[in-house]
Parts: C-alpha cells; structure tokens; sequence
C-alpha cells in the first residue's frame, strides 16, 4: 500500500478507478479465454498459463465435465459419451475446439529483441524494441512468447 499511496495522489481518483477497473478486465478477458478453449488447454501441455491459471483451467474443467456427466452424457448411450470424441469409432479427439492461432495479438517486448521477419511469404521486418507495444500475428511471434522475450497482452 505505501508504494501505490505516493502513486494515488499524483492521480486523479477517476483515473485511479478506471486503471484498476481496465487491470480486472483484461485479466476477465484472459480467462475466458482460457475457459473457452478448456478442453483444448487441458489435452495439451500448454506451457504458456501460469500456475494459477492452470489451476482454475483444471477446476473450471472437472466442474464441466461433472456437470456435463449429470445433466446429459449419462442419459445417452455408452458409446456417445465422450466429450472429446463423436463415438467410440473416432480415431482421435474430433470434438475439441482448438484455439485460432494465425490471428493479431498485443505484445510487448521484455527485452531489445532486434529485427524479426513477419512474415514467410513477404519480406516485412520488425525491430522490436524494450516496453513498445506492437499488434503482430500470433503465429510470428509464437516463438519468442514461449521463450519469455515477448508478453501477451
């Protein structure tokens, strides 16, 4: 408290509200994300929640799929209660519905990452410099995210 105290006077309370009222949306917007797509984060050993996140993706999925059990699975036949599969004559898991990954992210670059290419196909290139913000496609970064050189937003 006594470092945000100094920060709260200099700030106006309106704009005090509205920092933590965007800090609670963004981290509401980042599970339900994750809530979303929790089957696909739970078939997969997705490295990118944190701790916690994975926590709540594990609880959110044993309370879906207790309820999902009770209220209609459990009335249909054996071989259609799945929640990943159509039937038991799927070879793999045809019902998770897996995140879009070729689409625009926010990011943040941690570190001087230096110029990267955007693109296979076109000779774009980025300098990513510390603390910029930048609006790139997922799958360009994706690589430097799971090395922690790159924050989401």
């Amino acid at each position: 408290m006594g470092v945000f105290r100094g920060i709260r006077i200099l700030w106006s309370a309106d704009l005090w509200t509205s920092v933590i009222r965007t800090d609670h949306f963004v981290f509401f917007l980042r599970l339900s994300k994750i809530y979303t797509h929790l089957f696909f984060h739970a078939s997969t050993s997705c490295t990118l929640l944190s701790p916690k996140e994975h926590l709540f993706c594990q609880r959110s999925l044993h309370a879906s799929t207790r309820h999902l059990h009770r209220s209609l699975l459990s009335l249909l036949p054996p071989h259609y209660q799945f929640l990943s599969r159509q039937s038991t004559s799927s070879d793999h898991d045809d019902m998770l519905h897996s995140p879009h990954l070729d689409t625009f992210v926010f990011c943040k670059a941690n570190t001087h990452v230096g110029p990267l290419q955007l693109d296979d196909l076109s000779d774009d290139i980025v300098d990513l410099v510390v603390h910029d913000l930048y609006v790139l496609r997922y799958k360009s970064v994706s690589a430097l995210v799971r090395s922690g050189l790159i924050d989401l937003i």
